[in-house]
Formats: C-alpha cells, structure tokens, sequence
C-alpha cells in the first residue's frame, strides 16, 4: 500500500474537530514538527471563526514543544495520551481543558488494539 507524501497544511486539512490522531516519533527528537504546527495554525483559525477544533493525541512517548506545546497553546487537544512532559501541556491538564490519561508506554498497544481508546483516525509519519 502507497500512501502520499503531503505537505504540513494538506496533512492537516485532512483532520477534522473531535478525530482521533496517532502521531509517529519518540522524544522530542524524533517526532513531528510540521504538521503538529499546522494543525496549531487551523485550529487557531477555527476557533477565530467561532467553530471548535480540538483532537485526541496518541503518540508512543513524549512529544515535546513541536507537538504537545504547539496543540496546547492552540487550545487543540480534547485528550492526551500515554505521557507527555511539556509544561504548556501540563498547564492545560491541570486545568480542565485537555483531559489526560497517564498509561506506561508499554501497555499502549494492548489499550489501543482492545478498542478502550477508540478508533484512530489519522497517522502523522513525519
């Protein structure tokens, strides 16, 4: 199966409000920094002109500033999961506006393949 290679802005037009989306990389290191961006930017958009946009993150360790931070800051993210460590996001876990569920890394798999997370709706391989 061949899958295209999209720009940050096309990659992001393709998630929509309350989609579930499973983001490559491990550490701040290895994952994404485009797209997280333009997801950041639509969202701002979207919230400028009144509609909601926010999405579920699932990645496969910590992000960093590129994803946690630039969702956060965006009012972006209705949950979180398995671990992040970025203070723009702890802010907003800790007050209500990203809800958080904190699972080793290593039962990540099991929960997602169990359906207990829902589907996920979109992969970023950046």
């Amino acid at each position: 199966m061949s899958f295209p290679l999209l720009s940050p802005a096309e990659a992001a037009s393709i998630v929509s409000h309350d989609m579930t989306v499973g983001f490559s990389g491990f550490t701040p290191a290895g994952s994404p920094k485009a797209v997280p961006g333009a997801l950041a930017e639509k969202a701002l958009a979207e919230h400028a002109a009144g509609r909601p946009f926010k999405i579920g993150v699932v990645t496969g360790a910590s992000t960093g500033a590129s994803l946690d931070g630039a969702l956060a800051k965006a009012d972006a993210m209705k949950f979180r999961t398995p671990y992040m460590g970025n203070a723009d996001l702890r802010k907003a876990i800790n007050s209500g506006k990203v809800e958080y569920f904190d699972m080793h890394l290593s039962q990540l798999q099991q929960t997602l393949r169990s359906g207990a997370l829902g589907d996920i709706d979109v992969a970023v391989i950046e």
